[in-house]
């Protein structure tokens, strides 16, 4: 067996695995700022932005397909959005990458 454990917090700060920080605002942690306990203004931003953003593709879906089930509904809505989401990435990071 190893040696004590001379530093708990330490010792399970290096074994941890490592949390993706979804955030840039450096207090936040999983949508509540560590230290007030209030909610992240910028979580809440992007939870509002990507709500947006569900409906207006449901509206179309809804448009483009009507009499589908909800679970096609659904199903369409979040393909859509994924290929939307994809889409922002590449353009961001692979500006130069032509798809077409």
């Amino acid at each position: 067996m190893g040696s004590p454990i001379a530093d708990p917090v330490g010792w399970l700060i290096g074994r941890a695995p490592p949390r993706r920080q979804d955030c840039a605002e450096p207090p936040c942690d999983d949508g509540v700022l560590l230290g007030v306990g209030r909610d992240c203004p910028r979580c809440e931003s992007r939870q509002l932005d990507r709500r947006a953003q569900r409906s207006v593709v449901a509206a179309a879906v809804d448009a483009a397909l009507p009499g589908v089930s909800e679970a096609e509904r659904r199903v369409a809505v979040a393909v859509i959005v994924v290929g939307e989401v994809g889409d922002r990435l590449r353009r961001r990071f692979f500006p130069r990458l032509r798809t077409s």
